[in-house]
C-alpha cells in the first residue's frame, strides 16, 4: 500500500482553488460590469424622460403665456 505524498495532493488542491478562485473572479468582474451598465442605461432613460417632460411644460407656457397677452 503506497501512500501518495502529502505535498502533491495540497499542490493540486491548491492549484485547483486558484483555478476556481481565479473562474469565480471572471464571473464577478462581469456581473459588475452589467449591473453598472443596467445602471448607467436606466440613468439616461430617467434623463431623457425628465427632458421631455420639461419640454412640454416649457411649450404649455409659451401657448398660455401668448394667449394672455
Amino acid at each position: 500500500m503506497a501512500k501518495k505524498p502529502v505535498k502533491s495532493t495540497q499542490a493540486k488542491a491548491r492549484a485547483k482553488a486558484a483555478a476556481v478562485g481565479r473562474k469565480v473572479e471572471a464571473q464577478s468582474t462581469e456581473m459588475a460590469y452589467k449591473i453598472w451598465l443596467a445602471g448607467v442605461g436606466a440613468y439616461g432613460k430617467a434623463y431623457d424622460t425628465a427632458v421631455a417632460g420639461a419640454n412640454v411644460l416649457n411649450t404649455g407656457n409659451r401657448l398660455t403665456s401668448s394667449k394672455i397677452s
